[in-house]
């Protein structure tokens, strides 16, 4: 494939866990970015599954917030994190059931902390995205959970392509094109990214596969930074691909 946005910036960081450590950082401002880079990723899903779990918008906020305090202030579980990771994703989720359980003790240990106030939640567009929960039900929490989860690393794919192409100055192509990452190829958008882009529609109906393909491997690259080293990847997106339906 000819070299493109995404293979010459690649700005793919090559794990998550290299972001936790760095929010151990001694210097006030890299420990605040960290936070905030590692709440902003992975902040959605748990807050989700707080709330099937029957937490009002109020008490989940509150846990979440405190959640990633408590776990970031835990410097010494990140020294060896790299040897048996296994996936992120079950690891986030298994820490905070164990944080629910002693949440009264945690919560406040966290607040006394002084970082809980760089943890910012935007409730009301989570609650947005919820759309309407209905009632809560436990037992539907962990499929909630990961099929958040798989939305997130999707967001996360889409965000890094874009961020790619900002990088390689084709911003406008990639506004352009993105819709036919989800609404197949119809005539009447490939005329009209065409005419916007001033290409031949043969010549749109390449730069899509490109950016597909582009996509794709966004996607494997955020969830290996999701696995340990012996991490199945493609297994791992037949996964999240069945949890969204």
């Amino acid at each position: 494939m000819a070299e493109n946005a995404f293979t010459r910036h690649d700005q793919f960081p090559r794990t998550r866990w290299t972001l936790i450590r760095r929010a151990t950082d001694t210097d006030p401002e890299q420990k605040r970015q960290a936070l905030e880079d590692f709440c902003r990723a992975y902040w959605f899903p748990l807050y989700c599954y707080a709330r099937r779990r029957g937490k009002t918008v109020h008490d989940a906020q509150d846990t979440i917030q405190s959640f990633f305090v408590h776990l970031l202030e835990q410097t010494e579980k990140f020294e060896n994190l790299d040897a048996n990771l296994g996936k992120l994703r079950s690891w986030l989720l298994t820490s905070l059931q164990h944080f629910i359980t002693n949440q009264h003790e945690w919560s406040r240990a966290a607040k006394r902390g002084g970082l809980a106030s760089m943890l910012v939640i935007d409730v009301d567009l989570a609650e947005e995205r919820l759309g309407d929960l209905g009632a809560a039900d436990a037992a539907r929490a962990e499929s909630d959970f990961d099929r958040r989860w798989a939305e997130t690393v999707l967001s996360q794919a889409r965000q890094k392509l874009k961020a790619a192409h900002e990088a390689a100055g084709k911003r406008q192509e990639y506004e352009a094109l993105r819709p036919f990452l989800t609404k197949g190829t119809p005539e009447g958008l490939i005329q009209e990214a065409a005419a916007k882009l001033g290409k031949t529609e043969g010549a749109i109906r390449m730069a899509v596969l490109r950016l597909r393909d582009d996509y794709r491997v966004a996607i494997q690259r955020e969830i290996a930074d999701t696995l340990d080293a012996d991490g199945d990847v493609e297994a791992e997106v037949r996964y999240l691909i069945a949890c969204l339906g």
